[in-house]
């Protein structure tokens, strides 16, 4: 099953202060720079990896507020979802801009971002949720699905054009324009556990589960085929996943560590 350690597994910065919570911190690529967020902590952060040190960006007199998740959108731009609101922190000029944004982190699923939109879904109405970028903030949420779709058992989420799902089977559902246009069944023996995260570039032909349940990496083709999994015991503790900008490494954040990781030809 294509199994290889992910040996060249390499601390690449080391998070101070450790972060309080796994649920409020993670990692995102912004064009060529990787990104850490901790909103318990109201820390954004860029990673110079080859000095292993963490930037921190200087938000607190510019309106940041304590947040749940933080996403990439277009340019310098993020989006950092708090309770009620979205705050778009724009990483060169160092400001925030707080819009209303009907977000309620009890409840919420995760959410990707794609040309400047943000996607989630809700296992409720059964419908993939897109909130375009409009002004200085977003739409209401829009039905992106032109019919319904049983969605109880999806865990993750990715955007490349396609939106991607992944269930608790394994298997990936691929939606274009509003319709499913195909189904990618799990590709490994052990099926992904239930924090499992999906990651991809709109660029890369592959998809990347990270299952810390399994203490892999799992990469499959866009096509459904294994391409290989990277197995690590550091990455049982891992939460969050990023993808650099040549896909020549992947970045995964586990406990107060930001591990870098070869992606292996195959």
């Amino acid at each position: 099953y294509k199994k290889q350690p992910a040996r060249d597994m390499a601390t690449a910065a080391t998070i101070i202060p450790s972060p309080i919570s796994a649920n409020e911190s993670g990692l995102f690529a912004l064009g060529a720079t990787i990104y850490f967020y901790d909103g318990i902590q109201e820390k954004i952060a860029s990673l110079d990896a080859e000095n292993a040190l963490l930037l921190s960006l200087p938000l607190a007199n510019q309106g940041i507020s304590s947040f749940n998740a933080a996403l990439p959108l277009e340019g310098d731009q993020i989006a950092v979802l708090a309770p009620d609101a979205a705050l778009i922190v724009d990483t060169g000029a160092e400001t925030v801009v707080r819009t209303q944004f009907p977000f309620a982190p009890e409840s919420a699923k995760p959410f990707a971002a794609y040309g400047g939109n943000l996607y989630t879904w809700s296992a409720e109405t059964n419908q993939i949720i897109r909130y375009r970028r409009a002004g200085s903030g977003f739409t209401a949420p829009q039905n992106w699905l032109s019919t319904e779709y049983e969605l109880a058992t999806m865990r993750a989420i990715a955007v490349d054009g396609f939106v991607y799902l992944l269930d608790s089977q394994g298997t990936i559902h691929a939606f274009l324009r509003g319709s499913l246009n195909k189904t990618i069944p799990w590709a490994a023996r052990e099926l992904p556990g239930d924090s499992a995260r999906l990651a991809t570039t709109e660029t890369g032909s592959v998809l990347y589960v990270l299952d810390p349940a399994n203490r892999r990496i799992v990469l499959i083709s866009k096509e459904g085929e294994l391409a290989t999994q990277l197995t690590n015991p550091l990455l049982a503790d891992a939460t969050d996943l990023a993808i650099g900008a040549d896909e020549k490494n992947l970045y995964a954040l586990a406990g107060d560590k930001i591990y870098r990781i070869g992606i292996p030809t195959y």
